[in-house]
């Protein structure tokens, strides 16, 4: 990921939306929210380059921390989707494996912003599987604690 260092991306990545025919007003939103997601990578110390900022513990980072002030869904979510196109934007040029932030959900009506006394359940998952993350655990463990977790407290909700 050398090649895409912080100071050339925004100008190919606003070519690769464009030669992917989407709409003005989508390149402007999405290059708004590249600037935002790299100051706040900046501001949180999360690297220097793409591949230390793209990945699913600093994705869920970003994400809990756009819950947490209140921002509206359709932002938070439209924020997601710039890094999953950022993602692709990627890829193409890459030989990459996975995709992290495939792996992160957009939020749902049912989420309230966070406050520093009230998490989500959600929130509260996400919170963990970051730790779990940063633990260094492989990705098949920290899908499957995750998924019991989500299992146990469906099972709770059902009753």
């Amino acid at each position: 990921m050398d090649m895409y260092n912080l100071s050339n991306i925004e100008a190919q990545f606003k070519l690769f939306l464009i030669s992917g025919n989407v709409s003005s007003t989508t390149v402007r939103n999405y290059l708004s929210d590249l600037r935002f997601f790299l100051g706040w990578s900046t501001k949180n110390g999360c690297g220097n380059n793409l591949g230390d900022l793209v990945n699913e513990a600093n994705i869920l980072k970003f994400k809990n921390d756009l819950i947490k002030h209140g921002l509206p869904e359709k932002t938070i979510n439209r924020r997601l989707s710039t890094l999953r196109k950022l993602w692709k934007f990627i890829m193409t040029s890459e030989d990459l494996a996975s995709n992290p932030v495939i792996k992160i959900s957009n939020i749902s009506k049912k989420q309230e912003p966070a406050s520093d006394n009230n998490y989500t359940q959600h929130q509260i998952i996400d919170d963990f599987k970051y730790c779990l993350i940063l633990d260094s655990r492989p990705d098949n463990e920290v899908n499957t604690v995750i998924e019991a977790i989500n299992e146990l407290l469906n099972s709770v909700d059902s009753k």
